[in-house]
């Protein structure tokens, strides 16, 4: 019976707060499309790459766009939500398109980021960056490989790269964790949440 009484009030909290959580999930939305077309209007226009060919177009846009967005991700946590752990998954079997919702920042969740250590802040820090500059090269690599398709070697060797792009976080998470004695404890749309491992007995 308790457990029913517990259940009962956050059932009907969650409905109340659907339709903030939308209208921010809608407004980040909004905010990573400016980015994409500020990104692409710097690459572009300012820095004028356009005929540099994509090996050099394609890295410089995706790291301006990486920077805007985990610059909105740090913007909507300042204003009390993030996204939570599971994508929405748009589309049909064969193809399917996954997309950060997000809901507020509880109280719980709150202090369990304040609780994180300054040496996991710096690892968390130096786990992004290093995940962009593979990120970098792996899409200069595909850039390349899309200027000079030539034979079937390439074509596989470019299905290779694009493989690794989508595996590079969960290996990189799998190396911190064991490098660095390393508990993800949350995670949001996929990007974990590092702390201490605690020592079991």
């Amino acid at each position: 019976m308790k457990k029913n009484n517990r259940n009962a009030p956050e059932q009907s909290k969650s409905k109340k707060s659907s339709p903030t959580r939308l209208s921010a999930t809608l407004l980040f939305y909004l905010c990573v499309s400016a980015c994409f077309f500020l990104a692409n209007y710097l690459t572009g226009t300012t820095m004028a790459l356009n005929w540099s060919g994509l090996a050099i177009y394609m890295p410089v846009l995706f790291g301006l766009f990486y920077l805007g967005y985990l610059l909105a991700l740090k913007l909507f946590y300042q204003f009390g939500y993030h996204p939570r752990p599971e994508p929405v998954e748009l589309g049909g079997y064969r193809a399917t398109l996954s997309l950060p919702v997000f809901i507020a920042v509880t109280p719980e969740f709150a202090s369990l980021r304040r609780a994180i250590s300054r040496r996991v802040r710096f690892l968390q820090l130096l786990f992004n960056l290093i995940k962009l500059i593979f990120l970098l090269a792996l899409i200069y690599e595909v850039g390349y490989l899309l200027q000079h398709l030539t034979n079937y070697i390439q074509i596989g060797f470019l299905a290779v790269v694009a493989i690794l792009i989508f595996a590079i976080n969960p290996i990189l998470i799998w190396f911190f964790k064991r490098l660095f004695r390393l508990d993800v404890i949350a995670k949001e749309y996929g990007r974990p949440l590092f702390n201490n491992k605690l020592l079991r007995s």
